[in-house]
């Protein structure tokens, strides 16, 4: 269990920083950008000075091998033309048989999962948590499941972020994590227990358009970008407990509490400093129906 765990949380990251080595760099600071969207602005454009970087060119015939030798053997591994033949028990599993209505059915019944609620975000320029999730799982199972789901986050009218971003920020999230059953399937009421993690991405429409101008070190106006929107990752690590109210063969109908914190990258898809968004927890209320796929 240790090793699946520690596995997961360097998949996670892997995914988040490649996800973020597509973003557009541009520069500044976040709130920066908050402010030139801001009502109170009158030109909305935020200026951006870059200085000269050495840019290294990578020989086109220089593939870091130390040696021939080492050249040859990767060409030889990555050689389509070489055929690897699996012998012995293995290879009779896989070779093709004279009965060849034969089927390899699944013997763990999986289900489809639909939750769906509202709950609390504490942060001070949002308010409430709409939410809907899908989930697939082990039907009546303890073990591993996988998730996405959408959210949606209003901009609390008093806020500092009011009179910069439009109504809403959007989220969404794609994970897995592992539920436990604390009673067997046939009771009346059932209880489980649920701990997991998503890769979270958050976005938002500007209430006015930003122009990014980017100037190098000699004043020289470089490129000027128009930005109406941005988004912002992030690692999202929660636990549940839920009870269903309703227990039958093919469905099961209940409730659920999930606790959780969001922790943000330092940098948004359009490549601003992130000092604005700090890390922010939920309290999400849900109700869950659930459908059996049990394989006849």
């Amino acid at each position: 269990m240790l090793k699946r765990k520690l596995v997961f949380c360097i998949t996670m990251s892997a995914f988040s920083l490649s996800f973020n080595a597509c973003a557009s760099i541009i520069g500044g600071m976040l709130s920066d950008a908050m402010d030139a969207a801001s009502d109170d602005d009158d030109d909305h454009t935020i200026t951006v000075t870059i200085g000269d970087e050495d840019d290294e060119e990578l020989d086109d015939g220089d593939l870091g091998w130390d040696n021939e030798e080492d050249a040859r053997e990767c060409e030889r591994r990555h050689n389509p033309d070489d055929d690897v033949r699996i012998e012995g028990n293995l290879g009779k599993v896989f070779s093709s048989t004279e009965d060849s209505t034969s089927e390899i059915r699944l013997k763990i019944p999986l289900s489809l999962e639909f939750a769906g609620g509202s709950g609390i975000v504490y942060n001070k320029d949002l308010f409430g948590y709409n939410h809907f999730t899908m989930t697939i799982a082990p039907f009546f199972k303890s073990g591993l499941y996988l998730s996405t789901g959408l959210a949606q986050s209003p901009v609390q009218k008093t806020g500092h972020l009011a009179s910069s971003l439009k109504n809403n920020v959007y989220m969404f999230n794609i994970g897995v994590g592992y539920r436990f059953y604390t009673t067997p399937s046939h009771t009346f009421l059932g209880n489980y227990l649920a701990i997991g993690a998503n890769y979270t991405l958050m976005a938002w429409r500007y209430k006015n358009s930003i122009y990014v101008e980017t100037y190098d070190d000699d004043g020289v106006l470089l490129e000027k970008d128009e930005v109406f929107a941005d988004a912002l990752d992030g690692l999202e690590l929660y636990c549940a407990t839920g009870i269903n109210l309703i227990q039958t063969k093919h469905f099961k109908i209940g409730g659920t509490i999930t606790p959780g914190v969001i922790l943000w990258y330092g940098t948004t898809m359009e490549g601003f400093t992130n000092d604005v968004f700090k890390p922010f927890g939920y309290l999400k209320f849900g109700i869950n129906i659930q459908m059996n796929s049990e394989p006849k």
